[in-house]
């Protein structure tokens, strides 16, 4: 790949002696570049929230040999199962509130509904925070689980 240079003025400056300095015009200067050193082909690596679900258990194993939680994968793999059926119960819910034949009942309805998802998402993150600041276990319902189990026995 080349590109060229047309009327331009270059500057140069060393950082180890900035008082030497060099400036001059050209009218044309042909610069080659070779793209796979300016553009390396890198392949790029996948952050937490564009994992699959086998990818983020395999990086909760990897992370448990280390000795780490692995918090965000957990939370991530919770996201993945909890938004669309969270869309689902909210819009619902919203059917449902909003369904009325008074005025006056629509507006409560559409307050309401946008209180629910208010606090839908503000326990989402609280327990997230708890989980992170050490306040709250990531495992607490597996307790419910197993006593579930246990009673159904």
């Amino acid at each position: 790949m080349a590109l060229e240079l047309k009327d331009g003025v270059r500057h140069t400056i060393e950082t180890a002696k900035p008082e030497d300095y060099e400036g001059g015009a050209f009218a044309s200067q042909l610069i080659t570049l070779d793209a796979e050193t300016v553009f390396p082909r890198t392949t790029p690596v996948k952050g937490v929230p564009e994992m699959t679900i086998a990818e983020l258990r395999a990086s909760i194993a990897e992370d448990a040999k280390t000795g780490g939680p692995g918090y965000n994968q957990r939370f991530m793999i919770q996201e993945k199962y909890s938004f669309p059926i969270a869309s689902i119960v909210l819009a619902l819910l919203g059917l449902g509130l909003g369904v009325s034949h008074r005025k006056d009942g629509r507006l409560v309805s559409l307050i309401i509904g946008i209180g629910l998802i208010f606090i839908y998402y503000a326990v989402l993150w609280m327990a997230r925070a708890l989980v992170m600041g050490g306040r709250l276990s990531l495992n607490w319902h597996r307790g419910f689980r197993t006593s579930s189990s246990a009673w159904r026995a």
